[in-house]
């Protein structure tokens, strides 16, 4: 296993917070650390905060040394958006940390933080250095997630670099993609009564022999949506999109009653059988030119991205940007939980979701619509004085003023009927006073 000399004394550029140097002494390789602001000599009292990330160049290599840089990056150019030609851009703010290579279980003996051009560089005196340097991402910036494994063709997501030789410069690179793509925070479901979901649905040669399954599963999810008041779009892929034979349908259908679930089942249904290479970004692609953006986006795959790793990761990052949550659902023979996870974080049920869980995603996306669509209706205060009064006493009316006429079920007294009667009444009133007055004389 390669090390670093133990009993090599060297400076280390470390930031404090953005924006503040400090020289000092650490590890056992001159690293060199990117933030803001000038560094006087090995002064310790650089200490402002708070300032913008600023791009710096990548620095020349001091006599003798060598220099390993990393690119960060995380979201997509708007500009690119939609299709497969995605470009990302920088992501300021972003630690990586360096370790000797296979020995990353104790802390880095350098980190740099990315610069506003995503740069992340270290300075590195190859007489200490005897083998490879392993880099990692470390922390994110606010709105960020470190970055896992894209899928299972990546054990760790770490970039491993030979040593620079004296007076080189190192770009760091990994495969397919450059550098580190951070994750962007996953978007909480919105509060709305009703929500917009685009299914989008692997059907490569991967997932032959597991349609029928995962059509089933997906009639249990659409099942669960009825009476939700929300509205599904739905999207397939293989290593284009659409598959030949299998069209996709960009324009949601209304899912509130079982009618329109039913409409949506009878699409996948027509399909063409499962074939062909694997592209999440294929699918991504095509997702993202839905407009309005819907409220949360589901894949079903089995976990490999395939194709096109880094383009997925920011066609994924590009929904998040817009307020869509990104949902992972495993399907298939084999599940990758890693590559699920990769897009949105580790925890199975909150993060990704297996098929077994599918039914439990599907009432807890209709739940959340449910409860925005209740209202709070006004309500009277209960009484607070619950005695009962005792009744007023009566006066007897002497004479008994004569009723009126009955009418029938639902016949309503003309008006003159209520005229005669109440010049009736006025006048057996008046012959009562009269009788009393005479009786008392």
């Amino acid at each position: 296993m390669s090390k670093l000399a133990p009993t090599v004394r060297i400076r280390l550029l470390a930031a404090l917070g953005t924006g503040a140097l400090v020289w000092g002494t650490a590890g056992t390789a001159l690293a060199w650390a990117e933030t803001t602001g000038p560094v006087a000599g090995d002064a310790a009292d650089a200490t402002t905060q708070d300032l913008p990330i600023a791009p710096q160049a990548v620095p020349v290599p001091p006599a003798g040394q060598g220099v390993i840089t990393v690119s960060v990056w995380a979201d997509a150019d708007p500009a690119s958006l939609p299709g497969m030609t995605v470009t990302s851009l920088p992501l300021a703010g972003a630690t990586i940390g360096l370790w000797p290579a296979g020995n990353t279980s104790g802390p880095p003996i350098a980190t740099c933080v990315s610069d506003a051009d995503g740069d992340c560089s270290f300075i590195v005196d190859p007489a200490s250095v005897t083998g490879n340097l392993t880099l990692l991402p470390v922390g994110a910036p606010t709105g960020y997630q470190i970055p896992t494994k894209y899928s299972n063709y990546d054990p760790v997501y770490s970039i491993n670099v030979t040593a620079p030789l004296p007076n080189r410069t190192v770009i760091a690179n990994t495969g397919l993609d450059r550098g580190f793509g951070y994750l962007r925070v996953n978007p909480a479901l919105p509060e709305s009564c009703g929500l917009s979901i685009a299914l989008i649905v692997d059907m490569s040669g991967s997932m032959w022999g597991y349609e029928g399954a995962m059509f089933a599963a997906l009639d249990g999810f659409l099942d669960t949506l009825v009476g939700s008041n929300s509205e599904v779009s739905l999207y397939d892929f293989t290593d284009v999109s659409p598959y030949p034979g299998s069209p996709n349908h960009p324009l949601p259908q209304d899912v509130s009653t079982q009618a329109g679930a039913d409409i949506v089942k009878s699409w996948y249904a027509a399909w063409a059988p499962p074939g062909g290479l694997t592209s999440w970004a294929a699918g991504l692609a095509e997702a993202s030119a839905q407009t309005p953006t819907p409220d949360a986006v589901v894949l079903l795959a089995d976990g490999d991205l395939g194709n096109n790793p880094r383009i997925s990761k920011l066609l994924v990052n590009a929904f998040k940007a817009q307020g869509a949550r990104f949902i992972p659902v495993g399907m298939g023979g084999f599940v990758d939980e890693s590559g699920l996870a990769s897009l949105t974080g580790p925890t199975k049920g909150t993060d990704y979701f297996l098929a077994a869980d599918f039914d439990n995603l599907g009432e807890e996306l209709s739940g959340a619509t449910t409860k925005g669509c209740q209202t709070d209706e006004p309500t009277s205060p209960p009484p607070t004085d619950f005695s009962i009064s005792p009744p007023p006493p009566t006066v007897p009316i002497e004479p008994t003023v004569p009723p009126l006429p009955p009418t029938g079920p639902g016949d309503l007294a003309w008006p003159g009927q209520i005229a005669f009667w109440s010049i009736i009444a006025g006048l057996a009133l008046l012959t009562a006073a009269w009788r009393r007055k005479r009786m008392s004389a």
